[in-house]
């Protein structure tokens, strides 16, 4: 019985001292480069200011990239290439957009000026030079140049860039 107890001393004992040796040594290795310990005042006092700077400095970007566009569409008087703008011509002038551009013919009537032709979106044909718009049709120019000319006074919606001639 006693030389059980004393193995069993001895075993506590080779246990207790390994696992303080694995703890020594898992202190001595803790907040290195390889395995770099972070801490609560790490993350609030360094690494979430930097996060909110950078943050902040993209968000001012993007603002001004945006005050931008508004201050330009309002001294274009309120028209970008993303909105639609009502366009009035007198018969005999001349609507030629880019690439892109759509056209919506409300009210008058005229004729496709193109050499590739216009796209009619409404009904999926595509109008060469000549061919009267419909009234109601959305048209997408995809050669610059390409257009629409009145033949009597007309109103246009128009989005994206254009000049009338």
């Amino acid at each position: 019985m006693k030389q059980k107890t004393i193995i069993i001393i001895l075993s506590v004992a080779l246990l207790l001292s390994i696992g303080g040796g694995v703890a020594v040594y898992a202190a001595s290795n803790l907040g290195t480069k390889d395995d770099p310990l972070v801490t609560k005042s790490y993350l609030t006092d360094k690494l979430t200011p930097e996060l909110m700077a950078e943050l902040q400095g993209e968000m001012d970007a993007k603002i001004a990239a945006l005050e931008g566009r508004i201050n330009k569409a309002i001294a274009d008087g309120g028209a970008t290439a993303d909105s639609y703008v009502f366009v009035t011509l007198a018969a005999g002038q001349k609507l030629s957009g880019t690439q892109g551009t759509e056209m919506l013919l409300r009210t008058g009537a005229g004729a496709c000026v193109s050499t590739d032709g216009i796209l009619d979106m409404s009904s999926g044909e595509t109008l060469t030079g000549g061919a009267a718009l419909a009234a109601n049709h959305l048209y997408l120019i995809y050669a610059s140049g390409d257009g629409f000319s009145a033949s009597a006074a007309s109103t246009l919606l128009v989005r994206g860039t254009y000049s009338v001639n």
